[in-house]
């Protein structure tokens, strides 16, 4: 690929398993933190995996798990969803970067609860220095949106993703800023091997707060957890089919 976008960086790095990777970041923005925590600290425990099949990155951002996924495991397809677009097309530009575009289905897309087909994404709330570092994190929320950027975009279950996958997913990252609780109260997520990823303390349709126990709640019956606090949240979640 040419040179960056102005405006943006090159981040040079290796990945969990020890190759080298090279992402183009928005100065200014809170996407280096983001892949440093993805590939560098290795966040979602992906450092010495052995995966074959279809991998899911839920919440892809720019593509840190997408790339270190694919560059660590060669013969892995990788199936990431994101839903802001700014993001898809720098997540696009990363792949090709890193030379696993053809391994890599983008969708252009959000996660969202069994049976929904349609969400509505924000980003980019005004608010002071923390909004604007984060300007580019999205959020599916059941709330009224202001002062944001905003789109109507399609609306990706668990069903939908495992039916994509060919019927099973190796692993799944999934970390979507409150999105989640819709993709793991699917029964689809029996279909999952292992995940990774991130609660958050968000509120549902129903009223309730997304919480540890309603985590243990949906995949207790066909999961072991395990949790990396805080337990107010957000918290690191791992969960591996029994």
């Amino acid at each position: 690929m040419g040179d960056v976008a102005d405006g943006n960086s090159l981040l040079h790095m290796v990945t969990p398993d020890g190759h080298p990777a090279v992402f183009e970041v928005r100065d200014g923005s809170s996407d280096h933190n983001t892949v440093w925590s993805c590939v560098q600290e290795d966040e979602y425990h992906l450092r010495g995996l052995a995966l074959e099949g279809v991998a899911l990155d839920a919440g892809a951002h720019i593509g840190g798990v997408s790339v270190a996924l694919a560059l660590d495991h060669p013969g892995l397809r990788v199936v990431a969803i994101e839903p802001v677009p700014p993001n898809v097309a720098l997540l696009r530009a990363n792949l090709a970067r890193n030379g696993v575009a053809d391994r890599v289905t983008v969708v252009a897309g959000a996660v969202a609860a069994p049976g929904m087909h349609r969400a509505i994404v924000a980003w980019d709330f005004a608010g002071g220095v923390s909004a604007e570092h984060h300007r580019f994190i999205g959020n599916v929320r059941h709330i009224p949106y202001e002062r944001c950027e905003q789109l109507e975009v399609g609306a990706w279950d668990m069903r939908r993703l495992v039916a994509l996958a060919g019927g099973a997913i190796a692993f799944a990252k999934i970390d979507c800023e409150g999105g989640e609780w819709g993709l793991l109260a699917s029964r689809s997520v029996a279909a999952v091997t292992r995940m990774a990823g991130e609660i958050h303390p968000s509120p549902l349709p129903d009223g309730t707060v997304g919480r540890r126990d309603l985590l243990i709640a949906l995949l207790g019956p066909t999961h072991v957890l395990t949790f990396a606090g805080p337990e107010a949240g957000p918290e690191g979640f791992t969960a591996v089919r029994r």
